[in-house]
């Protein structure tokens, strides 16, 4: 499908991810790539920012966070670790009883967990200790989830036989500093998930979504956030990942039969309560509405650093390059952070 006919402004073809996030020289290499960089080290970009070791400690934030759609259920959750403290949580959410059924989180010391430089290779994220157990591996493509945290116990595979490219985003952050993000959205799912001992098989056609971040962030950093996948009335397979007031929009992808190509700055309208939230793009590719089944929020406060933010989840329903889609999975967010 070429999308550059179907609009003024064409989608952009993206350029295959570097190995490092900066050049020989140290220079950041800012832009949209398609693919994985082979390590997200932020060694020499610190040294760039002139960023010492408390600057750096706390500035640099790095996460891996994971969502799978079906039918029934929809599962997410994230191993996040900062300079100074981490927080896990694990969510599952029954889509027929439009109810959350379990929702646990923790706020650990940093050492609690790890978060690794390499963002497609070998164990990326990982809780180990009384509080529980949770992992997410890459290998060959794949990535691999499993563990027990709080009432939640899982394991499932996402990409082993549907395989959308991750597409890395590059980003300036105010103060000479950088953020690095990869993300992936509609890849087929399969494993199970149990709560309190009721297990859940992932249906045939779920779906999976996973956003890996490691960057040197700004204290005050808030962002929207869209990402979806499903079939439209055509048939093609469609995914998306979309933002606005964060990363300069660079991630702002689509994914159309396995093809991932830029697009444009998006715009949020949210929706109160349980009505619509509503994202656009000013290139005309995008036109959709999330139509919430629930919501997870979280505020967490300490001293004087906060993480406040809502992601409903749910159905998204409008017109993605043309295509008219109607039940795409995913979630919107909306996120502010002090930290």
């Amino acid at each position: 499908m070429n999308l550059s006919e179907q609009n003024s402004s064409p989608a952009r073809q993206l350029k295959r991810a570097p190995g490092l996030p900066h050049s020989a020289s140290g220079e950041a290499l800012y832009g949209t790539y398609v693919g994985a960089c082979d390590s997200t080290d932020l060694n020499r970009l610190a040294n760039g920012a002139k960023l010492g070791r408390i600057g750096r400690l706390l500035g640099e934030k790095r996460w891996q966070w994971f969502g799978i759609f079906d039918e029934k259920f929809a599962v997410g959750g994230a191993i996040v670790r900062m300079g100074y403290a981490s927080q896990v949580f694990v969510w599952v959410f029954d889509r027929e009883a439009r109810a959350l059924i379990a929702d646990h989180s923790l706020t650990l010391p940093a050492l609690s967990t790890s978060v690794s430089d390499t963002p497609f290779a070998g164990v990326v994220a990982k809780i180990n200790g009384p509080v529980g157990t949770l992992e997410i591996c890459r290998a060959r493509g794949a990535a691999i989830l499993r563990g027990a945290f709080g009432p939640v116990k899982i394991f499932a595979d996402m990409g082993i036989t549907q395989n959308n490219p991750p597409i890395t985003a590059i980003c300036e952050v105010p103060g000479n500093r950088t953020n690095i993000t990869l993300k992936q959205a509609g890849l087929a799912a399969s494993g199970w998930v149990e709560v309190r001992g009721k297990r859940h098989h992932f249906e045939p056609d779920a779906l999976g979504f996973l956003d890996y971040t490691h960057g040197l962030m700004a204290h005050h950093t808030s962002w929207w956030w869209a990402i979806g996948a499903g079939i439209s009335a055509s048939g093609k397979r469609l995914a998306f990942n979309l933002v606005d007031g964060f990363n300069q929009g660079r991630e702002n992808v689509l994914w159309i039969d396995g093809e991932a190509v830029g697009v444009s700055s998006a715009r949020f309208e949210r929706g109160e309560g349980s009505r619509p939230w509503r994202v656009t793009t000013r290139d005309g590719l995008f036109d959709l509405e999330m139509h919430p089944e629930g919501a997870r929020s979280e505020d967490v406060v300490i001293g004087p650093l906060c993480s406040i933010y809502t992601q409903p989840l749910g159905s998204w329903r409008g017109v993605i390059a043309g295509e008219e889609i109607e039940g795409c999975v995913g979630v919107a967010e909306e996120h502010v952070a002090k930290w």
